[in-house]
């Protein structure tokens, strides 16, 4: 059985508990078997609802968590009757969603909708974080904007479109993250706001603070070479990206520390 290293982090100035992955998911494939999409609703329900995340010997199982997933399930399927979403077979939808919970550990596909961070193609998977009261976001919207100056856009320019497409569309799917989406999803979302984000096949538990969206990094191989990362600068390109230590400052050792030091200095020093 799975188990999942506990690290602890500073969260409104309590001690909370977090859960860890030996290995980073490779988000550019979608790769099964990866339990990024358990611990994004581990960690969100942790830190939004105070699900105790203790352990003796720092480690949490899947057994373990699985059951108080099924628990919180239970909780919420009271609320999704009382939506009407579930139909007129309950039941059955029920022991639907209760099997999409079981393929958390390894992975579930969801299908994003251009038009909304929050629109996906409904789903039992969709079902399960809305029983389990978590939202659901994504950054895979296109500038309506782009399309319509692309419709009005003459032959030669169209041609000159049609040759760069590849390009973007491959870069495009290495994150199902745009610049507009990106945008899009620091307006939608409340200060202080939890949500677990999806991007192609990939999950990470995000919070907006101070008008940034952060990743809560869960990669040991990260925290082990850098104890004092807890968030991640959501970015559309990595080579933007930096970490943060749990009081938003930037860690003493990473690879953008220029970088991260300027930023913060200009956008977050005065406020913490």
């Amino acid at each position: 059985m799975a188990k999942y290293k506990v690290s602890d982090m500073l969260y409104h100035n309590e001690s909370k508990g977090f859960l860890c992955q030996s290995s980073p998911c490779s988000s550019s494939s979608g790769k099964e078997g990866c339990p990024c999409a358990l611990l994004s609703v581990w960690n969100y329900l942790v830190l939004e609802h105070g699900v105790p995340c203790q352990s003796n010997d720092g480690y949490k199982t899947e057994k373990d968590i699985c059951n108080t997933l099924s628990r919180k399930l239970i909780e919420g399927f009271n609320k999704l009757k009382r939506a009407g979403c579930f139909g007129q077979d309950s039941d059955q939808m029920q022991r639907k969603i209760l099997a999409s919970m079981r393929s958390l550990p390894t992975g579930i596909k969801l299908n994003p909708a251009f038009n909304s961070i929050e629109d996906f193609e409904m789903s039992t998977a969709t079902l399960l974080f809305a029983a389990l009261g978590i939202p659901l976001i994504h950054g895979h919207v296109i500038d309506p904007k782009t399309l319509s100056d692309s419709s009005s856009s003459n032959a030669s320019n169209q041609g000159q479109a049609a040759s760069n497409e590849p390009m973007n569309s491959v870069a495009l799917f290495k994150t199902q993250l745009t610049n507009y989406g990106l945008t899009r999803l620091l307006r939608g979302q409340k200060e202080g706001e939890l949500a677990v984000l999806y991007t192609n096949g990939h999950y990470s538990t995000t919070l907006k603070k101070e008008n940034i969206m952060l990743t809560l990094e869960t990669n040991e191989d990260v925290l082990r070479n850098a104890p004092d990362a807890i968030w991640r600068r959501l970015t559309v390109l990595d080579g933007d990206s930096f970490y943060l230590t749990s009081r938003f400052s930037p860690t003493k050792s990473q690879r953008n520390k220029e970088k991260a030091d300027q930023w913060y200095n200009q956008n977050l020093k005065e406020k913490f």
